[in-house]
């Protein structure tokens, strides 16, 4: 069986063996998912169009149409860049704080079980 597994972000190296630590499994699908959500087209070079293109909406006005154009944004991408994991569903909210709340439903393609990845979208400017 297949293993998943990314470095992780903070690129923390282990104490004993000085290897760079790993994430494995859900860990490393929900930070691709995460890193390619808040990644803006033109942010990755020589591949324009990668990433979700979710940051330039948070600056439109907060509505059922944004959600629902965040959500659209969300699945594209997901089904597009994420090979080790079968989407189930993206909820996309309105927190009421000036952001969203996505949770977003999916099942590694190695597990029977679900897993919801729960996360903050606001603006940082």
């Amino acid at each position: 069986m297949v293993k998943n597994s990314d470095f992780r972000n903070s690129f923390d190296i282990h104490p004993i063996n000085g290897d760079i630590l790993l994430v494995t499994e859900e860990q490393a699908i929900s930070n691709q998912i995460k890193n390619l959500i808040f990644t803006d087209h033109y942010e990755v070079f020589w591949k324009p169009t990668v990433g979700a293109g979710v940051p330039q909406t948070l600056f439109d006005n907060f509505g059922p149409d944004s959600e629902y154009l965040i959500k659209n944004r969300i699945t594209e991408t997901i089904n597009k860049y994420v090979k080790r994991a079968k989407l189930l569903d993206v909820i996309v909210t309105y927190d009421g704080n000036n952001g969203y709340r996505a949770n977003i439903i999916y099942r590694p393609l190695n597990q029977l079980d679900p897993v919801t990845l729960t996360t903050l979208i606001t603006r940082t400017r």
